[in-house]
């Protein structure tokens, strides 16, 4: 992802593991710094655009807090685009081998972010499309007690292609409407 934002100009990594640093530095030339959310975050304050936040925030227990510090680092006209997994009923193995620490329905995320003193520009489920799909795969895995890296192994090229495509559908969805579910959560906010 980094490699992908600095396409859109400077761009800066923030994460807990060396591990991840280290190998991040491997495939972005760009700084990556060790912090965690919410209270080491080694940028100042009022530092940056564009802030992303994707598929982290579940992750952390003082969310809330963790919202507060990630606006605190954006200048007075940043954005951030948060996402988070959508709905406690899709909790699978998955969300435990991740350490998730929980998933968010629109109304929670929007209340936190309102709490974190963010004006919300857009929020949606997105992943909707595939969401029956996910969720017929979730319950069955969880009945069987399946447990492992994924809910599904690795389509095979014609059939994740095919996924992709719907997932991609997606993008032109959000610019017109707020779609009513979906595996996960998106957010625009600002200032």
């Amino acid at each position: 992802m980094l490699n992908s934002l600095e396409k859109l100009g400077k761009t800066t990594g923030m994460d807990m593991s060396v591990e991840a640093i280290q190998f991040s530095q491997e495939i972005f030339t760009g700084d990556v710094k060790k912090g965690h959310l919410p209270n080491q975050i080694p940028f100042p304050e009022n530092t940056f655009d564009l802030i992303t936040a994707l598929d982290v925030i579940e992750h952390i227990d003082e969310d809330v807090e963790s919202l507060k510090g990630i606006r605190s680092r954006l200048k007075a006209t940043g954005k951030a685009i948060i996402t988070v997994p959508a709905y406690m009923f899709l909790w699978s193995s998955f969300d435990d081998m991740n350490e998730h620490k929980r998933r968010y329905t629109l109304h929670e995320l929007q209340e936190k972010l309102i709490q974190a003193g963010f004006k919300i520009e857009k929020i949606s489920y997105f992943n909707t499309l595939l969401f029956p799909i996910v969720y017929i795969v979730r319950k069955f895995n969880n009945v069987l007690g399946k447990t492992g890296a994924s809910d599904v192994d690795m389509p095979s090229k014609p059939m994740n292609a095919t996924l992709k495509s719907i997932f991609g559908l997606e993008k032109y969805l959000l610019r017109f409407c707020r779609l009513p579910f979906g595996v996960s959560i998106l957010a625009v906010v600002k200032n």
